[in-house]
């Protein structure tokens, strides 16, 4: 009888965790088979109708590759070589330290979307460009410019160039300025080389300024963006090195990084 009742009680238990076990495979299948967008160029096109121009085209898309989003995102296209590309996100990925470190407060690079053959994709920064840099009878300024200047070139990178146009430089070039906020509320944009130069060494990183960042910062920057965003980085100045081409044996590593920052900075717009 004892042997009996110690039979039923392992059945039971048996029954009772294959129960659970179960349901937290049930629970992790259906995890793993959430709908995770891996947002290319091609899906942009699709889920476009028309693009408007204002300076660049530009579209607002609400669905990608069948899914819904959570709300409409607003994407710049920019036709392009690759090299513009991974200087931009090169310089969104810095931008994140800057900001943790307290160096400036507010986002001032457009966030890089996806990239196609011949252009790439950035979510739309609101606000007017090519604008007189006197008007309504004061002055424009910018706020952190000089600490958003000052950042990039310790890192061998230079937004100051290509911001000013006009036959006495009354015009500001390439920012998008909300001229009805405080002042904080601009983007600088283009980084194709002509506009974001790296002179001396190097055409698209100034290379010694690079090194001595790194040399100075390199553990600080790996330790607040995170290995993974600082392995993205890593790829990005390799590529900017090599004539806007990720080196061989790097391509995997990309795609895969960048799936991951996609789904990072999408995730207020997939469901």
């Amino acid at each position: 009888m004892d042997r009996a009742k110690e039979i039923f009680i392992w059945l039971a238990i048996s029954l009772v965790t294959t129960d659970i076990i179960f349901a937290l495979n049930i629970a992790w299948a259906r995890r793993v088979k959430t709908p995770y967008v891996y947002i290319t160029a091609e899906a942009l096109e699709r889920s476009v109708s028309s693009w408007l121009d204002c300076g660049l085209p530009y579209a607002t898309v609400s669905e990608i590759s069948g899914i819904k989003l959570r709300r409409p995102l607003t994407v710049v296209k920019k036709e392009t070589r690759p090299s513009t590309f991974y200087r931009h996100l090169a310089c969104k990925l810095l931008e994140e330290y800057f900001i943790k470190k307290g160096i400036y407060k507010q986002g001032h690079i457009p966030v890089p979307v996806t990239q196609g053959e011949t252009a790439y994709y950035y979510i739309f920064a609101e606000g007017v460009d090519h604008y007189r840099i006197e008007f309504r009878e004061r002055g424009l300024i910018l706020e952190e410019w000089d600490e958003f200047v000052a950042a990039f070139r310790e890192a061998g990178f230079f937004p100051g160039w290509d911001t000013s146009r006009g036959d006495d430089g009354e015009f500001l070039n390439n920012i998008v300025f909300d001229i009805t906020g405080d002042g904080h509320s601009w983007y600088r944009i283009d980084f194709e080389f002509l506009s974001f130069p790296s002179p001396a060494e190097g055409a698209f990183v100034q290379n010694k300024l690079w090194q001595d960042f790194l040399e100075k910062n390199g553990e600080d920057l790996r330790r607040e963006i995170g290995e993974w965003k600082y392995r993205l980085l890593e790829i990005c100045i390799k590529a900017l090195n090599n004539l806007g081409k990720i080196p061989t044996g790097d391509e995997n590593a990309f795609e895969s990084l960048f799936f991951q920052y996609q789904t990072e900075l999408l995730k207020g717009y997939l469901p």
